[in-house]
C-alpha cells in the first residue's frame, strides 16, 4: 500500500482489528471455560508493523482514538486503552530505528510490548481498585496464554501484516 493510502485506511484496520481482538478473546473465554483469560493483541502486532512506516504523532493520536473506542466499547472505563495503546505506539516509533528488520527481533518487541500493556492494565486497574491481583495466577491464567497465542498469531501473520504496512514498495519482505 502507498503511504497516502496506508494514511487512509490505517483508522479503519485498527478498528477492524480491536473488533476482531475482542471476538478472538471472547471465543478464547469460553473455549477455556474462564479458566485461562488468554486475550488477543492483533491491534499490537499491527502498530509494531506501522511504526516503520507511519509518522509517531499520526499512530499516537489514531491510537488514542481507537483506545477510547475499546475502552468504551469493552471495558466501560475511559483511560486504559486510552493511555496504554498511544504508551506503545510512542514507545514502538520511538525505537523502530533501532530494531532492525528482522522477524526474531520484531517477535521479542512483540513480546515485549504485549507484557508492557497487560502490566500497564493491571497497574492502572489495581490504582483505581477495579481488579484484585494474585501475581501466580496473572502469570499463569492471563500473561503466559497471551503471550503464547499471540506469538503464534504473529507467526502466521508476520508476511500478510509486513505486506498491508510495508507493500512491495522500498525494502524487499524477508522470509520468516
Amino acid at each position: 500500500m502507498k503511504k497516502n493510502q496506508l494514511l487512509i485506511f490505517t483508522p479503519l484496520i485498527f478498528f477492524l482489528l480491536f473488533l476482531i481482538d475482542g471476538q478472538f478473546s471472547s471465543l478464547l473465554k469460553v473455549w477455556s471455560n474462564g479458566n485461562a483469560l488468554t486475550t488477543s493483541h492483533l491491534l499490537i502486532i499491527a502498530i509494531i508493523f506501522a511504526t516503520k512506516r507511519l509518522p509517531m504523532r499520526y499512530l499516537v493520536i489514531t491510537t488514542f482514538i481507537i483506545g477510547i473506542l475499546m475502552d468504551s466499547y469493552f471495558i466501560g472505563v475511559l483511560g486504559i486503552n486510552a493511555v496504554t495503546l498511544p504508551l506503545i505506539a510512542y514507545f514502538a516509533s520511538s525505537i523502530s530505528d533501532a530494531i532492525h528488520e528482522n522477524p526474531v527481533i520484531e517477535f521479542f518487541s512483540l513480546i515485549i510490548f504485549i507484557t508492557g500493556y497487560e502490566i500497564a492494565i493491571l497497574i492502572i486497574q489495581l490504582t483505581f481498585n477495579l481488579a484484585k491481583f494474585e501475581f501466580v495466577s496473572f502469570i499463569g491464567n492471563l500473561l503466559a496464554p497471551t503471550l503464547l497465542f499471540n506469538g503464534l498469531i504473529f507467526i502466521l501473520l508476520y508476511k500478510p501484516f509486513r505486506f498491508i504496512f510495508w507493500g512491495k514498495i522500498g525494502k524487499k519482505i524477508p522470509n520468516l
